[in-house]
């Protein structure tokens, strides 16, 4: 590609030319002269340049703050679909288990887009930031990306039309190409202070839908319906003040379908779910960097939010008015005069209704747990948690229901000898029903028998 200036501007380009050799005299001069004469020549070789460039320029990082910026992923993807047929150096990667390769512009890479006749030039650029050592583990030095366009000064008011068309295209393209993914948070070593991605990805293969979901018709026909009105009345959130967010709280026992219950609402809504273990997080701050590095249409996960045992915002008689309250694990809480330096129940409080929740759209949150008298109500109240569903042992509807997903078989001898048995008292999961179907799910004869057998030897009665 030539990125030479128009011919015509021969004029300019000897100017340049001249300019840079007075630059690299400034540069062996630096140690001579003070450093006000110093910075007094730069503003003046920069208002000179300013004064011929032709071009005006808007550059795109791929970090704002702490966050990395919309704009610069839009124009990553946009360019990722022109890169092959219009850049001589294109970076070619493959993650994981994907089955399409990704294509990138390689570092001081530049192509030309045309949009309404007008040459668009993007440059591609990879610097290095040397940042402040935070902390033992953390690195001194990191990548910085970042998109440059440049564009004739006679046409910079198309420039706002054009990356709206630019980012119609980077979403079109993700639509055709989208892959859900699963997230998990990568560790805590002061990354919130540095720009980079705190979130490892790889693809999404959970096969779980609604269809074999063991849950109870009604309730699994609400929870449906539920999250068709989240995903088609984006208008009404905005309309009542509210953030485009809901949040379903899971409890009961081991086994009883919570992890698949989560799977089915990702593929049901196509959103990538992102997995938060809240171990590998050991401050309030860097759980506030997380959320802002979730994506939009995202299903955020805590399970067994019980086992993390965390201090309470308030700790005194005086901050709460009585005895210190116990945290979410039961713990009494710890004061700490910053609580920005540990993780607390008014971080996790935050990070799921507080300001910063707000920032995203069309998030889901989901808890989980075991043990739901552990947790501090605070934590699961109405408009935090929109829904509580209790994922219990395995009813006789549920249990049929997985008999036409494992054998095929919608009615059968054995349910009536079965029926009777699955009561509260013999405390089976769904769990435990799917490994005996599994195990002879070619013979539901023998399957049903031996699903018999299981429940009367784990003390099953009928009920009188």
């Amino acid at each position: 590609m030539d990125a030479r200036l128009p011919k015509g501007e021969g004029l300019t380009g000897s100017f340049f030319a001249t300019l840079t050799t007075l630059v690299a005299v400034a540069a062996l001069a630096r140690n001579f002269l003070p450093p006000d004469w110093i910075r007094a020549i730069r503003r003046l070789g920069n208002k000179i340049t300013n004064y011929f460039d032709p071009f005006c320029y808007f550059t795109f990082q791929e970090f704002t703050g702490q966050s990395p910026d919309q704009n610069y992923d839009k124009v990553k993807l946009y360019l990722s679909g022109k890169g092959i047929a219009a850049a001589r150096r294109v970076l070619v990667s493959q993650p994981k288990n994907s089955a399409q390769p990704v294509f990138a512009l390689a570092d001081n890479e530049a192509l030309t887009d045309k949009y309404m006749g007008i040459a668009m030039l993007w440059t591609h650029y990879i610097s290095q930031r040397t940042a402040p050592i935070i902390s033992e583990n953390q690195s001194a030095s990191e990548d910085i990306h970042s998109f440059r366009l440049r564009v004739h000064n006679k046409h910079k008011q198309v420039v706002e039309q054009y990356l709206k068309y630019v980012r119609q295209e980077a979403d079109v393209i993700e639509k055709k190409g989208r892959e859900l993914l699963v997230y998990t948070n990568t560790g805590s070593d002061g990354g919130f202070r540095k720009m980079k991605r705190m979130w490892d990805s790889q693809p999404f293969k959970h096969p779980a839908t609604f269809n074999t979901l063991a849950l109870d018709t009604k309730l699994k026909q609400a929870v449906m319906q539920k999250l068709d009105s989240f995903s088609s009345d984006a208008a009404f959130y905005s309309q009542t003040g509210r953030a485009h967010k809901m949040g379903f709280f899971l409890f009961g026992p081991p086994g009883t379908g919570k992890t698949t219950f989560i799977a089915a609402v990702a593929n049901y809504m196509q959103y990538s779910v992102y997995d938060l273990d809240l171990t590998g997080v050991s401050s309030n701050l860097d759980l506030r960097a997380l959320l802002t590095q979730i994506t939009d249409r995202a299903v955020v996960v805590i399970e067994d939010i019980d086992t993390v045992e965390l201090p309470n915002r308030a700790s005194t008689p005086q901050e709460s008015g009585g005895p210190p309250e116990r945290g979410m694990g039961g713990r009494r809480g710890v004061r700490d005069e910053d609580t920005r330096s540990k993780l607390t129940l008014g971080g996790v409080l935050n990070f799921a209704d507080g300001i910063r929740s707000s920032c995203g759209s069309e998030r889901i949150f989901i808890f989980t747990t075991n043990h739901p008298e552990r947790l501090d109500p605070a934590l699961i109240r109405p408009g935090r948690m929109d829904m509580h569903i209790e994922l219990s042992y395995c009813t006789f509807e549920v249990f049929t229901s997985l008999c036409r997903t494992y054998l095929g078989v919608s009615d059968h001898l054995k349910f009536a000898e079965i029926q009777p048995l699955l009561t509260p008292s013999t405390k089976v999961a769904p769990a435990d029903v799917t490994a005996v179907l599994d195990a002879d799910r070619l013979h539901p004869d023998k399957a049903l028998q031996h699903m018999l057998e299981h429940l009367q030897s784990r003390g099953g009665h009928k009920e009188e």
